[in-house]
């Protein structure tokens, strides 16, 4: 009963380390990766705003408005973007009144970063320095995470419960196999209590069992031989 005790609870304990450790890992892994692939998007939106780019004669940007993605002419979609330049600001028609700030590149390297936007929408924004015409300019673009962290939570969720269960499934079985693993020493168990009441054996149940319990027999036999030979030793003395 101690052994299969302490089976269960190793293997109990060795479930709910490996659970821990992979809810840790995805607990640092998605948000990585999905805010990874939230940045490739925006950054092949840059690209994008980038191609509809002019200056006019004056070096004020010009844009092409009816280039620019549907979501970013809607309001409050969760898809913005902010043009800089000399003196200039472009806002997307999706900000509406509202103003997103501004951000200082290091070394005019693409910069990641976050800010509210409208309605208290968490937003990811990527930011990078562009020259046209001679002339450097800033493109930030944004969107809102809000909807990808419900999901990661819902996911998070759904895979609580599923390793729960897996532990809860695997835990049974274990406790199955070690009962059928154990079974033949609660057969020994019954062979021994009726060596100490009768000196006689019970019927073998399996082959696996006779063999133990020829052993078992061997050594009583012994017990027996040594026992004789000791009173024919004292009967002699």
């Amino acid at each position: 009963i101690t052994l299969r005790a302490r089976l269960n609870i190793g293997l109990g304990v060795i479930l709910a380390s490996g659970f821990g450790l992979q809810w840790a890992l995805r607990s640092e892994a998605l948000p990585v990766i999905s805010e990874s692939q939230m940045v490739s998007r925006l950054d092949a939106d840059i690209e994008d705003i980038r191609e509809s780019l002019d200056l006019d004669d004056q070096g004020k940007i010009q844009f092409d408005v009816n280039h620019q993605l549907p979501f970013y002419r809607r309001l409050h979609s969760g898809h913005y973007y902010v043009l800089e330049g000399r003196e200039q600001r472009i806002n997307s028609p999706s900000l509406g009144d509202n103003a997103l700030p501004t951000v200082q590149l290091d070394e005019n390297k693409p910069k990641r970063w976050h800010t509210n936007g409208p309605d208290g929408q968490a937003l990811l924004m990527l930011t990078r320095g562009i020259e046209l015409n001679g002339i450097p300019i800033q493109i930030s673009v944004g969107e809102d995470h809000t909807i990808l962290n419900r999901h990661i939570t819902e996911i998070g969720s759904l895979m609580l419960m599923l390793n729960g269960a897996i532990i809860f499934l695997a835990l049974i079985l274990q406790w199955i196999f070690v009962r059928n693993a154990l079974s033949p020493f609660v057969f020994l168990r019954r062979e021994l209590a009726s060596i100490a009441a009768s000196a006689e054996f019970l019927s073998e149940e399996s082959a696996v069992d006779l063999m133990r319990a020829q052993e078992i027999k061997k050594l009583v036999g012994l017990i027996h031989q040594r026992l004789d030979r000791s009173r024919d030793a004292i009967g002699n003395l």
